[in-house]
């Protein structure tokens, strides 16, 4: 049951450990990092003091070769997200979608590596839907019809192969409030999801044959491959049916988006209102298609219809457009950019009181749909009063849950209709935006538990007031059995290792609610990302990969960055560890961003007698199937290396025989061993080395 309090929230913990002087030492080794961790996942970075470098470790599945190559052509500001992507793809699609990406050329690499990168996995790995020309094809098509139209242009910044963050968008022509023309140009982050995106609300991105009537519930029993199949963007600019107007025509004679103070023919918006109204009339039969490509053939539809054939024109006139639903009102229309979100139901423009104050609705929830699926509330754009409901799902103790699906239900006469669906992120919590006036009910699906029944959250919402829910579910979040030592003391300058990182964002991650690709996911950047960060030393780094108790110092539990250093003592096992963890959350990845640099002081590097050191270690570890140990001779001597068991039996004898002075390496493939910890024993004169080996299979 649904229980009213104060909402639970997680604290995050934010440490700032500000770095010394380091003009005294040297930088060695570095690596710049821009990654998403998965969840119960981990990568981070560990300093070899066998060959003074620093190496990435991570147990996340790795990446094809081409699809590694395919997303470093991409622009650095997109990579993340590709490679996010590609991480939920099998090694068969990430070659498919590699190919496509790596035979893109410049100007279109960019909108194909967004397209790829922001479309719903489920469809990336449906070879009956996607078709390997059509993102090509849907790039192409907005730089052919920017040579046609005065009132925008595509502008590049940059050229891909040549400048590394490069990125488009487009400038378009308007008429302000003081009747002035000006240009204005579209945010980086509308023109790539709301016009170069290939999917415009719930249909599937696919050349369709129009000819075919459209199967009401699976929706893509009309695809077909070129050139019976054709693409929206297309067909809806470059070809009319006998009898209707060709919106190419239309558009040519446009010197402006729009002026606000008229809605005229001459202008862009104004002219795809009027081919709209020439091209559909608003009635409805049987069939009820989603594909912008049937809906025109068919040259019929009602609210549904109209708002996709409106979002498809206006993309294709290189306007960016998204779709407002209203399942409540049942009702949905669309709005384009002007420097803000512009309500568009033709014939009204920008009057987004008329559905409540000249419809007589009172509406629950409004929402936009974006292209990857995701619903963010409008409810307040759109109704004279709202309020907010935030629900809260904590486990028994306490702590946030993330991913949970809410769905949230308004009173609808005696019954309680699904009205919006959320997804709570790392604190555990949704806010709904709702009308004023109407009753609301929730109920919730998760990993560890549900409220299968729809409860009573408000009666007659009242305008401006915020109320909050604790939703509690049975199953427990994960937890980390670990003890936070004090940072080890260094008692000779030599080396130092220094990380500054900040995890930018968390990704939201869900089913999307209307999509005609069964079982289609979303995925969506948002702010105050949080990670878990240790450091520790080989062993601790071998019990925390095996899930046992460990000991970690400059702990973050969780964090949202840090600028830290660490003076190194020689490490006893070889390795110091610097590691990202996500094993707070279930469902949810995390954005981090930052430098890890590996210095030596200028005094050790330039000279000076230094007293040998017998140095071991091993590497890969844990390990599977084959591990190598190091180490370093000072002197010619005889050398002796066993391996033992936690019993401290001695299980095989690797070596024992003399040798030269310098860097000696020995493998162990342990095919006939079980799981479990194993000591290497070292010998060397009168000096001797044990480390830890852990084995798995």
């Amino acid at each position: 049951k649904a229980l009213t309090g104060k909402p639970y929230i997680t604290e995050q913990i934010q440490v700032l450990y500000n770095p010394g002087d380091r003009d005294e030492w040297q930088l060695i080794d570095e690596i710049e990092f821009d990654c998403f961790i998965s969840p119960e996942q981990y990568r981070g970075y560990a300093y070899n003091s066998y060959t003074l470098e620093l190496e990435t470790v991570s147990d996340q599945a790795n990446l094809i070769p081409d699809a590694v190559t395919a997303i470093g052509n991409a622009p650095l500001w997109l990579q993340p997200d590709l490679e996010n992507t590609f991480r939920h793809l099998s090694e068969y699609y990430q070659e498919i979608w590699a190919y496509i990406l790596l035979a893109a050329e410049h100007p279109y690499i960019d909108e194909i590596a967004y397209s790829i990168a922001h479309t719903s996995t489920a469809y990336l790995s449906e070879e009956n839907y996607y078709h390997a020309d059509l993102f090509q094809e849907n790039a192409a098509l907005i730089y052919e019809i920017d040579n046609d139209l005065s009132y925008v242009e595509v502008v590049d910044y940059g050229i891909a192969g040549l400048d590394p963050d490069y990125y488009t968008t487009t400038r378009y022509w308007k008429i302000d409030n003081l009747g002035n023309t000006v240009q204005v140009e579209v945010p980086r982050e509308i023109y790539y999801m709301y016009l170069v995106h290939p999917k415009n609300t719930d249909e599937i991105p696919a050349y369709i044959d129009p000819d075919i009537v459209e199967d009401n519930y699976w929706h893509d029993n009309n695809i077909s491959d070129p050139p019976t199949g054709v693409f929206w963007r297309n067909f809806l600019y470059n070809h009319n049916d006998e009898g209707y107007p060709l919106l190419k025509d239309y558009l040519m004679n446009c010197a402006v988006v729009w002026d606000s103070a008229t809605l005229s023919s001459s202008h862009a918006i104004g002219a795809i209102s009027t081919w709209l109204a020439e091209s559909l009339t608003f009635t409805s039969n049987l069939e009820r298609p989603h594909q912008p490509v049937r809906i025109y053939r068919k040259h019929i539809g009602r609210c549904g219809e109209h708002a996709d054939m409106r979002s498809a024109a206006a993309r294709a006139a290189l306007i960016p457009c998204t779709s407002i639903l209203t399942i409540s009102g049942d009702h949905t229309w669309n709005e384009f950019w002007d420097e803000d979100w512009i309500h568009w139901d033709s014939p009204e423009v920008n009057n987004p009181m008329v559905y409540e104050n000249g419809w007589g609705k009172v509406h629950a929830s409004v929402f936009e749909i974006k292209s990857n699926g995701l619903l963010t509330p409008v409810t307040a754009k759109y109704s004279d009063g709202a309020a907010h409901i935030q629900i809260y799902v904590v486990d028994p103790d306490n702590q946030s849950v993330d991913g949970a699906r809410i769905v949230l239900g308004v009173q609808d006469g005696v019954e309680i209709l699904g009205d919006n669906v959320g997804y709570t992120g790392n604190d555990g919590m949704y806010d709904f935006e709702v009308g004023e006036s109407r009753t609301y009910y929730a109920k919730m699906t998760s990993e560890l538990g549900n409220i299968d029944d729809y409860q009573l959250l408000v009666e007659n919402a009242v305008d401006g007031e915020s109320y909050s829910f604790i939703f509690p579910v049975t199953g427990y979040m994960p937890d980390l059995d670990f003890n936070e030592i004090a940072v080890p003391e260094d008692n000779q300058q030599d080396y130092m290792l220094t990380l500054d990182f900040t995890v930018s964002r968390e990704i939201t991650h869900g089913s999307i609610v209307f999509d005609d690709v069964p079982e289609s996911g979303f995925f969506n950047g948002v702010e105050n990302g949080q990670l878990n960060f240790f450091m520790f030393d080989l062993i601790n780094f071998s019990s925390y990969f095996a899930g046992f108790n460990f000991e970690a110092f400059n702990v973050l539990y969780p964090g949202t960055g840090a600028d830290l250093e660490f003076n190194m003592p020689v490490p006893e096992f070889g390795y110091w560890y610097a590691l990202f963890d996500n094993s707070q959350f279930i469902n949810h990845p995390q954005h981090v961003t930052g430098t890890v640099s590996l210095y030596e002081f200028v005094e050790t590097a330039t000279g000076g007698d230094v007293e040998p050191v017998f140095k071991s270690g091993s590497y890969p570890n844990p390990c599977n199937p084959v591990t190598t140990i190091y180490f370093d001779l000072s002197t010619f001597s005889r050398v002796s290396l066993q391996i033992y068991n936690l019993k401290g039996e001695k299980v095989i004898t690797l070596l024992d025989q003399d040798m030269l002075p310098g860097h000696h390496t020995m493998l162990w493939e342990p095919s006939g061993f079980n799981s479990g910890i194993y000591f290497y024993h070292l010998v060397h004169g009168d000096k001797s080395v044990t480390g830890k080996i852990c084995l798995i299979k």
